[in-house]
């Protein structure tokens, strides 16, 4: 006998309809596998914390400007009542000074 080989093999034996659309399902489901292998969802978790940095730097920023105008409308308020009592005392200072001209004799 002589000696097959694989092209030899291949005419003899053909191929049926239902074998030819086994394979052909075969590498379909191969190949779907493939595409969601290789285009399956990253994980980002490296990026989450820095989202999570970046959230709470803001957050930070906002309750020191919050901190800071707080502390500004405080130093305007004893602005306010440091020159309240400054025009009060001047006040009182000319009272009396109009007072005690009022007593000395003429």
């Amino acid at each position: 006998m002589s000696e097959r080989n694989y092209w030899q093999r291949m005419r003899r034996n053909k191929m049926s309809r239902r074998s030819l659309l086994r394979a052909s399902a075969r590498a379909g489901v191969g190949a779907a596998g493939l595409a969601l292998v290789g285009c399956g969802g990253d994980d980002d978790d490296d990026d989450q914390p820095a989202a999570a940095q970046v959230a709470q730097q803001q957050e930070q920023q906002a309750q020191q400007q919050s901190m800071q105008q707080e502390q500004a409308e405080q130093q305007a308020e004893q602005q306010v009542q440091q020159q309240q009592a400054q025009t009060a005392t001047a006040d009182e200072q000319q009272e009396a000074e109009e007072a005690a001209d009022d007593h000395q004799p003429l």
